[in-house]
């Protein structure tokens, strides 16, 4: 894993690479302290104190492959989202040992899960169960409210190949596939508020929300980024864009008070000022 310095986006610092034993996957922060997912190792946590030094404090390898990670609302328990057995398990983070799990699948079916959220007491993934080959992407909410007895809350499963999630800390979860945007109210029984369709000839790839604005990466004609505001509600309303990006396809999107954020698999990361989509480093 490595750690830079954005504080000056147009001199990033590299602080350092910490070689973490195997393929990250996942990682997530609580305070001085970093959980990362390994595919085929379980996963590691890290002290993160001195960034520049990362102390490894334990790690689980027995998992197998551990795909996402999370810490719960409280940093005390850790979330492993696992391709190997295809369950949801729940570590206390002092000592790792394990709390519960559940599997969600049944039969024949494998998961693979790809992108994770934790709001107050429900664990939220991105995930793909798939039956001899076959499968789509859907969205799987835990209950965890009770550590040692989770549940399957919900499974949101819209028309189209679910492609990101983000969610709010008033409980919205925005959920993008290839051709809709949703808002749902995790508050209030995971309620549809917003569906939202993509203009024609485009695709939704990934989305990053900061204050009351939704930023969403497309593919098609043309390619680039939107932005939405959000009413906090029921309305979610075009802004502005396509705004054109010197490298189209992020895997990732993030945005913060000092910028938006475009991070690719082979071209790097880029930063870009989140008012107008020029770039900033």
């Amino acid at each position: 894993m490595k750690a830079i310095d954005i504080t000056n986006l147009f001199l990033p610092v590299d602080l350092g690479l910490t070689l973490t034993g195997g393929w990250n996957c996942a990682s997530d922060k609580s305070g001085n302290r970093m959980v990362v997912a390994q595919e085929g190792y379980g996963f590691k946590q890290f002290d993160i104190s001195d960034l520049q030094h990362p102390v490894l404090i334990n790690s689980l390898v027995t998992i197998g492959f551990c795909y996402g990670i999370h810490y719960d609302k409280t940093g005390n328990y850790i979330f492993s989202f696992n391709y190997t057995d295809d369950d949801f398990r729940i570590y206390r983070a002092s000592d790792l040992m394990l709390m519960s799990s559940v599997n969600p699948n049944s039969g024949l079916v494998i998961t693979d899960y790809f992108k994770e959220a934790v709001w107050q007491d429900k664990a939220i993934a991105i995930q793909k169960p798939v039956f001899l080959g076959i499968g789509s992407k859907n969205v799987i909410i835990y209950d965890v409210a009770d550590i040692n007895n989770p549940y399957v809350d919900t499974i949101l499963a819209p028309a189209g190949q679910v492609v990101d999630i983000e969610v709010k800390a008033s409980g919205k979860l925005f959920l993008a596939t290839t051709g809709n945007l949703y808002v749902y109210d995790l508050a209030n029984q995971n309620q549809q508020l917003v569906n939202m369709s993509v203009t024609f000839l485009q695709q939704f790839q990934a989305i990053a929300f900061y204050n009351d604005t939704l930023y969403a990466s497309v593919s098609g004609l043309p390619a680039g980024i939107k932005k939405y505001a959000y009413d906090g509600s029921s309305q979610l309303t075009q802004v502005g864009g396509t705004f054109s990006i010197p490298v189209a396809g992020p895997k990732y999107v993030a945005a913060d008070a000092f910028g938006l954020y475009l991070d690719y698999q082979d071209a790097g990361l880029y930063a870009f000022d989140k008012t107008n989509i020029t770039q900033t480093g």
